[in-house]
């Protein structure tokens, strides 16, 4: 929902993720801010924030804030329906659908 927001931790993105492969944690926070304004240019996001936490000159962490673009939002409501639609179709049809334990999660 684009009323809702999506935050994160720079700690946690670095720690589970394989996106940060640079050597220097300046240089990961410069790739992560990248990645974010190249998701603003596309118009997925509509904004993003960022709350950084310092202990001097010392960097501790950054929560980062995302909204999603309304019309981003649209698009994979209109997706994922489809896709229900397109699989209640060929359960209809009478197509033996085997799902993959990653897609039952869905």
């Amino acid at each position: 929902s684009f009323m809702n927001d999506y935050h994160f931790m720079y700690s946690n993105l670095e720690r589970d993720s394989g996106f940060l492969q640079l050597g220097r944690s300046n240089d990961n926070r410069r790739k992560v801010s990248a990645a974010l304004d190249e998701l603003v240019s596309r118009s997925v996001l509509i904004s993003d924030g960022t709350d950084v936490w310092k202990e001097g000159r010392k960097f501790v962490d950054t929560k980062y804030t995302v909204h999603p673009y309304p019309d981003f939002v649209g698009e994979q409501k209109a997706a994922k329906k489809r896709g229900r639609d397109d699989h209640m179709r060929a359960l209809q049809a009478g197509v033996d659908l085997q799902l993959s334990a990653a897609a039952r999660w869905r």
